[in-house]
């Protein structure tokens, strides 16, 4: 066991320090695989600290006006709390910044993921509403909806998981105290839209594993 904990210790060592981010991001799954199989965690690794890691609050994005497209949020909220964390709005000086909450890690993963979903939704729903000619707004939530099932059947398939997907107390702790209350509105449009979009988005959660 002494040696699957190196092996798993020069994993997590390999993907915080690579600048590819597609082998640090292989790095951090092999590791996180090899966590739940053998029911390790950080604290059980050479070297590692065993004082408790907190959660912080770190930029998401940010943008000009007092308002954020609302799909964006939904589906940055969907990202956020499939990897423990949650998401808050904050405008100041006709600007507003989304940030995102949890231990570094699952932050960091987030930050990592998030602007590469957004910019396949994009380019999937313009590509959509250059199709049919119709507005892309429901694709959108649709897409944000299939993620957020992706993600779920995910979990439902490996029950194992389920001490790695839990959630730092101090998340909640931190979430409270910044008064976190992110809420989605519904728009219309046609039932068509939101289904492809779902099937879309779900296609693309898949791609992605919630452990990571």
């Amino acid at each position: 066991m002494s040696d699957m904990r190196k092996k798993i210790a020069g994993l997590l060592r390999l993907s915080g320090n690579n600048p590819n981010v597609h082998e640090a991001q292989a790095a951090l799954e092999k590791a996180r695989a090899l966590m739940m199989e053998h029911h390790l965690t950080e604290r059980d690794l050479p070297g590692a600290n065993t004082a408790r890691t907190e959660a912080v609050k770190d930029l998401l994005d940010s943008r000009v006006g007092t308002s954020y497209p609302n799909w964006m949020g939904s589906l940055a909220l969907t990202l956020a709390q499939a990897f423990r964390c949650e998401v808050v709005l904050h405008i100041s000086d006709h600007r507003i910044g989304l940030f995102v909450l949890g231990v570094p890690e699952d932050v960091e993963a987030v930050k990592q993921i998030y602007p590469w979903v957004r910019g396949a939704a994009i380019n999937l729903g313009v590509a959509w509403a250059t199709r049919t000619h119709e507005s892309a707004d429901s694709y959108y939530y649709g897409f944000a909806e299939g993620i957020a099932d992706a993600f779920k059947a995910q979990e439902d398939a490996h029950q194992e998981w389920g001490l790695v997907l839990r959630r730092d107390p101090s998340v909640d702790a931190l979430a409270k105290q910044e008064g976190v209350h992110y809420a989605t509105t519904r728009v219309r449009g046609s039932q068509a839209s939101r289904d492809s979009g779902y099937q879309d988005g779900y296609a693309v959660g898949q791609r992605h594993t919630v452990t990571s």
